[in-house]
């Protein structure tokens, strides 16, 4: 289950496809983007663009002055990417200077115009963006990152939270409104692998496979944010990944290469 709406039936698939087409053809006459949001996905796309368009400012450069584009983060928060600790949301912030990307902090924006800038039939419509303080920024592109909708509109109703989620049991992820052996894991839940029960309908004795696993959700520090082609943050259960560790891991390829191993389930199969 997808992280954000995905559109996913014909009459719907070709706007998206056409507007992804039309994004990418106005980004070489863009001179200002504008990212609404603090996220890995706000914070990703300000890396990718800002060294795209900007390329990185050279050693011992921090920040990379008269960048070719202006980009800018807007953010109601104090810091940028929360889930991390401030020495690494900091140092997030200097990555993004060397790419030539500004951020604007403990302010969010009021109003957008015109309404729908920014969504799939408006992708690359020039933008006013009016800010609680005020101000105003215009921008030639203007991409909200804020939040995020499940990709759940084909699950019936009665099987939703009200924000759109799968409502799933915390403890041991099932959707127990729709009956057994069925699970919602991932961001489209309302808890984010546990599968007795898919031992038991395999053949298993109940007596080889013991109790129910209980989910318990890992809240250390734990994240891996890429900023433009060779850069990156992140954290593991607590300890502070370097760079090149986040680039060879994730930022190199956005982490496809375990695509196989999901798909075929070979990365669960020795799981007990």
């Amino acid at each position: 289950m997808a992280q954000q709406r995905n559109l996913t039936t014909p009459t719907e698939l070709s706007p998206s496809v056409s507007s992804s087409t039309a994004f990418r053809k106005a980004l070489p006459s863009a001179k200002s983007i504008v990212i609404a949001g603090r996220g890995p996905a706000g914070i990703e796309t300000a890396g990718e663009l800002g060294e795209y368009l900007n390329g990185s400012a050279g050693w011992p450069s921090s920040k990379l002055m008269n960048p070719k584009v202006s980009i800018t983060v807007v953010t109601s928060g104090s810091e940028i990417l929360p889930v991390f600790r401030s020495t690494i949301s900091k140092k997030a912030e200097t990555y993004l200077g060397k790419v030539g990307v500004t951020v604007i902090k403990n302010v969010r924006v009021k109003t957008v115009t015109p309404n729908g800038a920014g969504t799939v039939s408006a992708l690359t419509t020039k933008a006013t963006l009016t800010l609680v303080n005020g101000k105003t920024l215009d921008t030639d592109l203007y991409i909200p990152a804020t939040g995020m909708t499940p990709n759940t509109i084909f699950i019936h109703k009665t099987l939703l939270t009200p924000d759109g989620r799968v409502d799933n049991n915390a403890s041991t992820l099932r959707v127990d409104k729709a009956g057994p052996r069925v699970y919602g894991v991932g961001d489209a839940a309302s808890y984010a692998r546990p599968a007795r029960d898919l031992l038991l309908a395999s053949g298993k004795e109940e007596s080889s496979i013991g109790e129910d696993r209980v989910f318990k959700e890992d809240t250390r520090e734990t994240q891996m944010v890429p900023i433009g082609k060779s850069k990156g943050l992140g954290a593991a259960m607590g300890y502070q990944l370097p760079s090149f560790l986040v680039w060879l891991i994730n930022g190199r390829d956005y982490s496809l290469w375990t695509t196989g191993g999901l798909w075929s389930g070979k990365q669960w199969a020795k799981e007990s």
